[in-house]
């Protein structure tokens, strides 16, 4: 059987004729090899939540009102009913109601820009064919 009580030990300095290994630094292993990429940034956030934007009002043309101006003016004016709130708005060119800009009024329809985008709301949905009613 061979002898277990053999005690291990590197070779003193100048024993073997080599200089002998320095002591392991093992703090040299708690180093981080891999270094993650840092969490992305993260916006700034408000004191106030950030709300989905609002589905445009529906909004319904009932008629095309001739109006005179304190002046004497002429002017057309629209008549908007809008079923969300069960209110008729009477409006004219460049006046802005419920987050909808007035562009343009006509003696046959509206022109809007919700949200920045062009709408036309008419009084008939087909051209006129000549029939009176």
């Amino acid at each position: 059987m061979p002898d277990l009580d053999v005690e291990l030990r590197s070779p003193a300095r100048g024993e073997s004729g080599e200089d002998a290994l320095p002591p392991v630094d093992r703090g040299a292993f708690a180093a981080r090899l891999w270094n993650p990429l840092p969490p992305p940034a993260t916006p700034e956030t408000t004191s106030e939540p950030r709300q989905a934007a609002a589905p445009p009002p529906r909004l319904q043309l009932i008629g095309i009102v001739h109006d005179t101006a304190h002046d004497g003016e002429q002017i057309l004016r629209a008549a908007l009913y809008d079923p969300d709130t069960d209110t008729l708005h009477i409006v004219a060119s460049g006046e802005q109601i419920v987050g909808v800009l007035i562009a343009a009024v006509d003696p046959e329809s509206v022109r809007l820009e919700v949200g920045g985008r062009p709408a036309t709301l008419a009084l008939r949905d087909e051209p006129d064919s000549g029939r009176r009613p």
